[in-house]
């Protein structure tokens, strides 16, 4: 797209220039034409608060008398906040509607998120038919700390988003037991992205800005089964289609890191320290939506609200058109019997990205190395055991608080398992600031005696303990130092590949 004289003459007599992308927001980012009623839309300055959006919610059987709204108040925040969800329904639920979870502001510095899950919402509802065959669980701000002071983090300085998998907040060890029992069979968390970073100002001669309005990240962690990946594929095609009828662009998320000096990108996600991840390990159909609004204020508001609402619809009417389908994939998956894959082959490939250009302000493309997610390969792979036994000794405090291992059965044991050996270890850091540990591990025959946690691989979430008890995966129980290890020692806990005794 180019603009020249006339627009620029155009857009300075109008006013529209406004927010950091100055008078080319509006030729790039214009608003819909659609009315948008959420509470942020009510005023002139700021975004919805924590108490607008609980009234709007609680308003909404008497504005859409076609819906019911349970709220459920999860707990409270380190600054005494509630987290509250919502329990909406239509009026005449079927028999066994499709249970979708919905949330929004786990980073409290994206701030239009609780205006796109309420619209989401708000669009449901106004389809009864479609209303009726759904379930939602909607927590519209996950982070209430960090979502009263705009900023990114919890109150105690946490990335909610890399904590998925440890669960050391409090406000993830509150969501995840909602969402355990939930059971959901999509899953969706809105975010919004930053589109002025410090290394765009290393591409062209005066830095880049973002084109994109959504980004898709889906996984492409290979502990997923490649059934409900290619599922998770086809909800993000449905979407981007719906958002390309509203003139809204999108595109795989991707974002800068550094090679060895040289800047490349990373296509995609695999950590189930993310949502994304994490929740597609639960066995359902999950995204992260990322919406350009960062740094942005009220600058395309509607449009941002709009676009995420917009995409999410598409899941929801997506899931509901054929839970028949959805749910022979999830049952596919859930019966997959791969076992767990601890290496990956990387592939390294070029790509072209498209971005403003800030100095021309018009669109332009690089092509960057790219480090693609998807195309990842599995290296090494390990039997799928039939349980992981958990030395009852190893239960830690942080282990119980994370709510990994509440209802899991304690059995005495004496039968022949695999043990985990460690043969390197080294330490760093790693998300959050927190103490790593980098191993590899051989697998030695054992006979294991004792009072054991015994972790089920025919549970829900069978794909989730690959990556807690694997010890070379990223975010596992000895990574994260949750578990302490030396080199020639074996872990507390071991694979087992017969049934207990």
């Amino acid at each position: 797209m180019r603009w020249g004289i006339l627009a620029l003459g155009l857009l300075a007599v109008s006013g529209a220039s406004s927010g950091p992308d100055g008078s080319f927001g509006a030729v790039f980012f214009p608003d819909p034409e659609v009315e948008l009623t959420t509470p942020a839309f009510q005023k002139d300055k700021g975004f919805s608060t924590q108490e607008e959006v609980v009234k709007w919610f609680n308003q909404l059987p008497t504005n859409l008398p076609n819906a019911q709204v349970e709220p459920i108040n999860l707990g409270t925040s380190p600054r005494g906040r509630s987290i509250v969800a919502f329990r909406v329904n239509g009026s005449d639920p079927v028999a066994n509607p499709v249970r979708i979870w919905v949330q929004g502001a786990l980073h409290g510095d994206e701030q239009a998120t609780p205006d796109g899950v309420m619209q989401l919402v708000e669009m449901v509802l106004r389809n009864p038919e479609l209303a009726n065959g759904v379930e939602l669980m909607v927590v519209p701000i996950a982070n209430p700390d960090g979502y009263a002071r705009a900023m990114r983090q919890s109150a105690s300085g946490m990335d909610l988003n890399r904590d998925m998998m440890m669960r050391q907040g409090p406000e993830n060890q509150l969501i995840m037991a909602v969402f355990k029992e939930f059971q959901p069979e999509v899953a969706l968390d809105f975010h919004e992205y930053r589109p002025y970073r410090s290394d765009f100002t290393e591409i062209g001669s005066r830095g880049v800005t973002a084109y994109y309005d959504n980004m898709f990240l889906g996984s492409s962690n290979v502990n997923i089964p490649e059934v409900l990946r290619a599922e998770i594929a086809a909800y993000v095609d449905g979407a981007a289609t719906a958002a390309a009828q509203w003139g809204y662009r999108t595109h795989a998320y991707f974002v800068p890191e550094d090679d060895r000096g040289s800047m490349r990108m990373r296509l995609g996600s695999a950590s189930s320290g993310s949502t994304a991840t994490n929740y597609a390990l639960h066995n359902c159909v999950s995204a992260l939506i990322e919406t350009r609004g960062v740094g942005q204020g009220r600058s395309a508001l509607k449009r941002r609200v709009h676009s995420m609402a917009v995409i999410g619809l598409a899941y929801v009417q997506k899931a509901a058109a054929d839970p028949v389908h959805l749910r022979a994939v999830l049952d596919a998956a859930h019966r997959d019997p791969m076992g767990p894959v601890i290496e990956l082959n990387q592939p390294i490939d070029q790509r072209r990205y498209t971005f403003i250009d800030l100095a021309k302000r018009d669109t332009a493309s690089w092509r960057f190395a790219t480090r693609d997610y998807a195309q990842m390969q599995a290296r090494v792979r390990r039997p799928k055991p039939k349980f992981y036994a958990l030395d009852k000794a190893a239960l830690t405090p942080e282990l119980i608080r994370s709510g990994f291992f509440v209802n899991q059965e304690t059995k005495s044991l004496n039968q022949m398992a695999m043990a985990y050996e460690v043969t390197q270890r080294t330490e760093g850091l790693g998300a959050n600031n927190q103490r790593t540990q980098k191993v590899v591990c051989s697998q030695v025959p054992t006979t294991v005696k004792g009072e054991f946690l015994i972790v089920a691989m025919d549970d829900i979430p069978s794909r989730l303990w690959y990556e807690l008890f694997e010890p070379e995966l990223d975010n596992s129980l000895v990574r994260n130092g949750l578990i302490e290890c030396s080199v020639g020692k074996q872990l507390p806990y071991y694979a087992i590949y017969e049934e207990t005794n």
